[in-house]
């Protein structure tokens, strides 16, 4: 009797180290206060288990705040799962959740178990987002089971479970880690999936690459504007094998893996690829496949890829291309010497100009860079092409330079000689080198470029007519250009043609009694001023508009994660795994709950021990 009062006492001391669970309106409830589900604690009664008796020890209280007690079955239950759990299932969810437990003999074995893959988890997330491998030449030297044998050293849960002889209820195995590597990815990519899902449209980015088991892989990327926070997200969902490379399996093998992530397909309209045959093709390409099932998801021809190829066009002039090559051997005697390539990065990294135009190269990486930044700052260009083609002072200004730099290399300005029957060759007559090169070169290659940009970058698709809806630009919006937004996004407005003419007009007269200085002047900030309820038309029409892709950049720097994670040493790395790898890596600041991670995993399959208390 004595021994049950000191047993009673250390309960209540217990009691009083838990951290109270409160519901969501504010008040306790009982169940989740009070370790016993009452407010004063019962006395347990002892169990005869074979032919010795059994008590409920009162330590579980307090190392485990979820634990309470039932005085009129004398069992135990997780107080939390009882409270808000599903009451289905088979045994084993049930176990602490609907089923109390009062077999005192195997409680400590069922509450470690629960710990210590508790711990599992987490040292693979760890592994995950720092790029880690897990396994090294065998199951057991590898990175995954160090760590678990170095926390072990102050969890002697964990050290118990690790020095265990049965190898089989370790969890420590490859195939349980691929499960949970799986269902993390499956907790980011879903949460992805639903803020995309609550969007009104999205755009779809994929890009193709060989990894190093020579395995092709795709990486599925979307673009949305997530209307809570209005911002514009470009999300990675993972990495998805290609069986083959044609248009048709391609298209295929993209649908199925979106609408096998959640995403709702038919809210589709952009698409985000590169320029090549398959993807590109007007009848048979991926972007053709789509459209004939997805009407409104027009295609965008990457610009960063667009850009890259109107410089590599406009090198195709004969004298040009010479200059390119004299480059290229340049870059290669940097390249294959330590000694002089850090010599060229200390000199770029002091060069304040040189630094400037590197970050202007990453405008359109960026996933908050609409396609109405793109066709601005490519016009922007075109336009300065254009001044310095027919500025004397800029070629002289050239000129000057490399006849500085010839001089310190001890060549003579000349031109080669002219030959009337030699007419392959640039002949256009000139007194002097700089006329010459003038001539030949410069010119040449400046008008290829400004043609390139113009039909590679500025092309007139109809939907950018959207663009005029922009308050600083609605003074060039006629009403031909009202009927021309009207009939392009016509199949995503819940209006007459007539409603979305008054609305517009609304939208002028809103603008109008606003100083210029106040108007938004790119398409993000215009969104957040054309609220839902009061524009719905022209807030549909600007929320498509922001998520037509702009380049492929997400999808490309995916691959950078590919490499790190899948290496050579690691070659033999399943899909499946690989995706969730990646995501963990891309998404390392994410914060991961276990406890979801542990209960999806106790639901999916029949377990032969039970692990999660449901």
């Amino acid at each position: 009797m004595e021994r049950q009062t000191s047993s009673e006492q250390h309960l209540r001391d217990g009691k009083r180290t838990l951290n109270t669970l409160r519901v969501r309106d504010g008040n306790t409830d009982p169940v989740l206060s009070n370790i016993y589900g009452m407010e004063n604690g019962p006395r347990i009664r002892c169990v005869l288990i074979g032919s010795s008796s059994r008590r409920l020890q009162p330590r579980w209280f307090v190392s485990n705040s979820w634990l309470r007690y039932s005085t009129s079955k004398d069992s135990v239950y997780c107080g939390p799962c009882r409270f808000f759990g599903p009451q289905g299932g088979d045994s084993k969810e049930k176990a602490f959740g609907v089923s109390p437990i009062n077999d005192w003999s195997n409680l400590g074995k069922l509450v470690t178990r629960h710990q210590a893959l508790k711990s599992l988890q987490n040292t693979i997330i760890l592994c995950g987002k720092q790029g880690l491998a897990l396994r090294g030449h065998g199951e057991d030297d590898g990175n995954f089971v160090k760590l678990l044998e170095y926390r072990s050293k102050d969890n002697g849960l964990l050290r118990d479970h690790m020095l265990k002889k049965e190898t089989t209820n370790k969890y420590t195995s490859p195939e349980i880690q691929n499960a949970l590597i799986q269902i993390c990815g499956e907790i980011i990519v879903g949460d992805i999936v639903r803020d995309c899902n609550k969007s009104p449209c999205f755009g779809f980015i994929t890009d193709e690459a060989t990894d190093c088991s020579t395995t092709e892989q795709m990486a599925l990327c979307v673009r949305f504007y997530e209307v809570d926070k209005c911002i514009t997200k470009e999300k990675f969902l993972g990495f998805a094998e290609c069986g083959a490379t044609t248009g048709k399996a391609l298209t295929d093998k993209f649908l199925h893996n979106l609408t096998e992530k959640g995403i709702v397909i038919q809210n589709m309209r952009g698409q985000g690829y590169d320029g090549a045959a398959n993807m590109s093709g007007k009848y048979r390409g991926v972007h053709a496949r789509v459209r004939e099932i997805i009407p409104d998801a027009v295609y965008t021809h990457c610009k960063v890829h667009s850009l890259n190829l109107c410089i590599i066009h406009a090198c195709k002039e004969p004298l040009v291309r010479n200059v390119m090559d004299t480059i290229q051997t340049i870059a290669f005697a940097f390249d294959y010497s330590a000694k002089r390539l850090t010599a060229f990065n200390d000199a770029l990294n002091n060069d304040e100009l040189a630094k400037g135009e590197m970050d202007r190269r990453r405008k359109l990486k960026r996933c908050d860079c609409d396609l109405l930044v793109a066709v601005e700052e490519s016009k922007v260009v075109k336009t300065m092409i254009n001044q310095e083609r027919n500025d004397q002072a800029v070629w002289d200004a050239l000129f000057e330079s490399a006849i500085y730099i010839a001089q310190h290399n001890d060549i003579e300005p000349s031109f080669p000689r002219v030959e009337q029957r030699q007419c392959h060759r640039s002949n256009k007559e000139a007194d002097d080198p700089s006329s010459y090169w003038r001539k030949n070169m410069f010119l040449p290659f400046i008008d290829h470029l400004y043609t390139e940009l113009d039909e590679r970058l500025i092309n007139a698709e109809p939907r950018y007519s959207a663009q005029y809806l922009l308050p600083k630009r609605l003074n060039q919006l006629s009403e031909a250009l009202v009927d021309s937004v009207f009939d392009s996004y016509s199949r995503d407005l819940q209006l007459t043609k007539m409603m979305f003419h008054r609305e517009v007009q609304r939208w002028r007269t809103r603008w109008v009694i606003v100083d210029d200085a106040q108007k938004p002047s790119d398409l993000s900030d215009t969104i957040r001023t054309a609220h839902q309820d009061l524009y719905p038309g022209i807030h549909k029409v600007l929320c498509v508009l922001v998520s037509m892709p702009v380049s492929t950049a997400t999808a490309e720097r995916s691959f950078s994660v590919m490499r790190r994670v899948k290496t050579y040493l690691r070659n033999t790395m399943t899909t499946s795994r690989l995706s969730g790898l990646g995501l963990l890596n891309v998404y390392r600041e994410k914060i991961l709950d276990s406890e979801l991670v542990l209960d999806i995993f106790a639901r999916r399959k029949n377990r032969k021990l039970a692990l999660v208390f449901q």
